[in-house]
């Protein structure tokens, strides 16, 4: 038997990170090697990905170090009278190691920071590190490459320079490849733009700073400076006689005023009820873009020119195109900003060929009359006509929420606000084509054995079985779907509706009388259903509930029942008991529940994910790795979870014997 698997550092979860190549990027590694012990004579070492085992050492003694080990992998001992035992190695993979992980492309979906040049383009996102674009694949720098951190809010261009301002504070790559760091505590760096003599400025919570050799310090110390404009072009005469600004100067926005950096000095002209976004010449004085709406500065007087009808959008930035203008916007609708030109404003739509996002911000593009466009689902390239040609992402995008997820067999196959995704190896004849039809979002996927594959989108169910991919209308707003033991159940706003093996069409609606929170399915036809306050058991016409809960997030099914997620706590239900079950575990504030590696595990409304063990809790904090909120489902197998959550997947397999943790 294996005695122990023990980390080459004293650490209850092992942090990883992709491996890199000169190919795409698809294999995970854990940073620590491991040691593996066991009693007897030699042996030798098998690996497995996915599903095949490969010997890796032979005629080996303990203890044995091993190399890192990829994601999803275990190590078996095999010792001439047969297997000795099999070790999995622990570890905490984030949405930033899944996306590496799942395939090649923009690893982020928000785009925090955006520059280009005629020949590469590139972006920081919010939890996928820095990429740039070449003009056929991308390249990526992160921890690997010691980038302090993969939130990047700002990346700006300085001859051979790139400027990156991230959660850590600020980098500067230079074109040799060496970086060096200003680190800067309380959310780091939000906007860094350079500036003379080689060194920069950039906006923080503390304010304007300055960084360059000497380190950092301070010039403008008011919090509410949150962004550094465009410089406006000092060759454009009529915008320098408008804002009279030094070419060695900066420009900051600090809430309703402009301000001259480094000299605190206020632009009067520009002083309005909203903030400043963003800042173009024009040639009789300067655009100049609010929050909630375009105006011009002409000869010192400010005159409104275009708002959006839509009272909800936000305008985030405003950049030149061709003979016009683009302002990005956050709309909520998918329209991810607005063409101007002299005659109007036209809206940017997903059928132009852009991802359906808001808008975050915009570069220039190869040619005055195109720009990149950075949102919240990636990067496109517009032209001046509007038509867009998006670049490619990931499967699974770090930092977009992650809906539903099967693993099977040594894959995955994820629904999220990206579509679906199959990670792995031998996806099933025909996924392409079913994902294609789902689209995205992707709400939920079900793998039934003798139904095939499900994708669920907000309106539609769609099935695919030997190949071929069929559509079924739900003909109301889906939550969720889940298999049973009979077929497949759908929760949709108006109640539920099913697809019983064999049939040709789905049951009409049931109506339950309440909002659907959640679903799951067990193999003898049971199907659990989540409400605010209630939960329900159904199966063969037969319904049993439970009313008067706390607030329900999440259900996790076993063989004898069902674990119940609560705003207070952690609940049991089993058919055969009376009542419902409390468990002490001393956290409150669930939002999901699951059970996998023979253990439940709950994650809380912090980020903190809990196992449960005979001891104690065991606890790690995923919310460093991004903002996890709402309803949130964790999926288990034989070796740790799945947590399919608003900050994007992660995978944890804990390590047995980690500390126990408490408040």
């Amino acid at each position: 038997m294996i005695v122990g698997l023990v980390a080459s550092a004293l650490a209850g979860w092992v942090a990883v990170a992709p491996q890199q190549g000169d190919g795409p990027e698809t294999t995970l590694e854990s940073k620590l090697p491991l040691v593996l012990t066991w009693e007897g004579g030699v042996a030798d070492i098998e690996l497995r990905v996915g599903t095949r085992w490969k010997v890796v050492d032979r005629a080996v003694t303990s203890p044995y170090t091993t190399k890192p080990l990829p994601i999803a992998s275990a190590l078996r001992v095999s010792g001439s009278n047969g297997v000795i035992g099999v070790a999995i190695p622990d570890g905490v993979w984030t949405p930033s190691d899944l996306a590496a992980w799942s395939g090649d492309g923009l690893r982020g979906a928000a785009i925090g920071g955006i520059a280009g040049t005629p020949e590469a383009l590139w972006v920081g996102t919010l939890g996928g590190g820095l990429s740039m674009w070449d003009g056929a694949r991308w390249r990526h720098i992160d921890r690997r490459d010691g980038l302090p951190s993969l939130h990047i809010h700002s990346v700006a261009l300085d001859g051979g320079d790139r400027w990156i301002g991230h959660g850590e504070g600020a980098t500067r790559i230079r074109a040799d490849g060496s970086l060096t760091h200003w680190w800067i505590d309380r959310g780091g760096a939000w906007d860094v733009r350079p500036a003379d003599r080689g060194g920069a400025w950039a906006a923080t919570q503390a304010g304007i700073v300055r960084l360059d050799e000497r380190g950092v310090s301070t010039v403008i110390a008011d919090p509410s400076c949150w962004r550094l404009l465009t410089h406006p072009d000092a060759g454009t005469v009529a915008q320098s006689r408008e804002l009279r600004v030094a070419a060695a100067m900066a420009l900051a926005s600090c809430g309703t005023r402009v301000l001259r950096v480094p000299d605190a000095s206020p632009l009067p002209e520009l002083a309005a009820d909203t903030a400043v976004i963003g800042l173009v010449p024009r040639a009789d004085g300067v655009w100049v873009a609010r929050p909630d709406r375009l105006d011009t500065l002409i000869q010192g007087t400010m005159h409104p020119w275009w708002a959006p009808d839509d009272e909800g959008a936000v305008l985030q930035s405003l950049i030149q195109l061709g003979g016009g203008l683009f302002v990005t916007a956050s709309t909520g609708q998918g329209v991810p900003g607005w063409r101007i030109t002299e005659a109007g404003a036209s809206p940017l739509l997903p059928a132009d060929g852009v991802q359906a996002g808001d808008g975050l911000l915009a570069a220039a593009g190869p040619r005055n009359d195109k720009i990149w466009l950075g949102s919240t689902r990636g990067v496109a390239l517009v032209s001046e006509q509007g038509a867009g040609t998006p670049l490619p992402n990931v499967p699974l995008p770090a930092g977009l929420k992650v809906h539903d997820a099967r693993p099977i067999d040594g894959s995955l196959a994820v629904a999220g606000e990206a579509g679906l995704a199959w990670v792995g190896e031998d996806a099933p004849n025909g996924w392409s084509s079913l994902a294609a039809a789902v689209g995205a979002p992707a709400l939920a996927v079900v793998y039934d054995p003798e139904g095939g594959w499900w994708g669920v989108n907000p309106r539609t169910a769609f099935r695919l079985y030997d190949g071929v991919v069929s559509r079924w209308d739900l003909d109301a707003n889906a939550v969720s779907a889940v298999s049973s033991g009979t077929g497949v159940a759908f929760a949709t706003d108006q109640g539920l509706r099913w697809w019983v093996r064999g049939a040709r069409m789905l049951s009409p609606v049931q109506p339950l009388g309440f909002e659907v929170e959640d679903l799951a399915g067990t193999l003898d036809g049971t199907v659990w259903v989540a409400g605010a306050d209630r939960v329900l058991a159904l199966r063969a016409g037969d319904t049993k509930s439970w009313t008067g809960l706390d607030p329900v997030y999440d259900l996790a099914t076993d063989r004898d029942g069902v674990w119940v997620a609560t705003s207070t706590g952690l609940l049991r239900i089993e058919p055969g008991q009376p009542g419902v079950q409390h468990i002490d575990l001393k956290v409150d504030r669930l939002i999901g529940v699951g059970t996998g590696a023979a253990r439940t595990h709950v994650i809380d409304a912090d980020g903190r994910l809990h196992r449960a063990d005979p001891d104690g809790l065991r606890t790690i904090d995923l919310s460093p790795y991004g903002t996890i909120s709402g309803s949130t489902d964790i999926f288990g197998d034989e070796h740790g979870v799945w947590v399919a959550s608003s900050a994007g997947l992660f995978r944890v397999v804990p390590v047995d014997g980690a500390p126990v943790l408490s408040d």
